[in-house]
């Protein structure tokens, strides 16, 4: 029966206008059933993944929407689709996590970087709203959606991820999101991540977002360079030096 209606959603989907239309494992799903064992199941889901057949986005995704399934089960398929899943895939994604937003089971920690992988823009409401929530107990939950931004977002997002750039754990990809948009609004940014004290990695994703702004940068750049006194951070100002004669060149 569970079989049935998980088969009888997908055919209601790809009758919806799907691009694509990909037939579930019907086989698998019954062999997935047969075992009461979680473990055996769980390794069936890992051995389907390895073994990448043309229909296994679809099959992982019937296995994540069931929920007569067990939970660490459905989690496990919800993970394999990493790299699997596609934009026909966002709906479902989205309603997976909006599910857990209220359940709290866990699944956020594979639906969001999902998302952040297959890079579509409907995925940017829902993740703006997790990166915003105000409760405790979050587990991270709102770093992970920060980072997905970082790589779906564009000149529209920039100031959302200027505003977390404080955020230790997240400070790297957020810079490197940042960079990827080259918004002339985070050219001080760039620059205050230039400092001597900063990581070298976040510095480089600096300096290349400021290359990346080219002409617009150089006069907060030149600006920077007249503020940090002689002697004070010297890094820093090699560090802008380098950036405004690779912009001049």
């Amino acid at each position: 029966m569970i079989l049935a209606s998980v088969m009888q959603f997908f055919s209601t989907v790809a009758s919806g206008g799907m691009q694509e239309t990909a037939v579930i494992d019907g086989v698998f799903l019954q062999q997935l059933q047969k075992s009461a064992d979680t473990e055996v199941r769980i390794e069936l889901v890992r051995t389907l993944q390895q073994t990448a057949p043309a229909n296994l986005r679809v099959t992982l995704e019937a296995i994540a929407l069931n929920s007569k399934e067990e939970s660490r089960v459905r989690m496990e398929a919800m993970c394999a689709l990493s790299g699997v899943a596609t934009k026909d895939s966002i709906p479902l994604l989205l309603d997976l996590l909006e599910d857990d937003l209220k359940l709290r089971r866990g699944y956020w920690a594979c639906l969001i970087p999902v998302l952040g992988g297959v890079n579509d823009r409907r995925s940017i409401p829902l993740l703006t709203r997790i990166i915003n929530l105000d409760q405790a107990g979050l587990i991270g939950m709102d770093h992970m959606a920060i980072e997905a931004l970082a790589s779906i977002g564009d000149e529209r997002e920039a100031l959302i991820l200027a505003g977390k750039v404080h955020i230790e754990p997240v400070r790297l990809a957020v810079i490197k999101g940042l960079a990827r948009i080259a918004s002339i609004k985070s050219v001080n940014v760039f620059i205050n991540a230039l400092q001597g004290a900063e990581d070298a990695e976040i510095a480089s994703a600096a300096m290349v977002g400021l290359h990346r702004l080219g002409q617009g940068a150089l006069p907060e750049l030149e600006k920077a360079l007249q503020g940090v006194a002689e002697g004070w951070d010297k890094l820093q100002r090699e560090r802008i030096r380098q950036v405004i004669l690779k912009i001049g060149k």
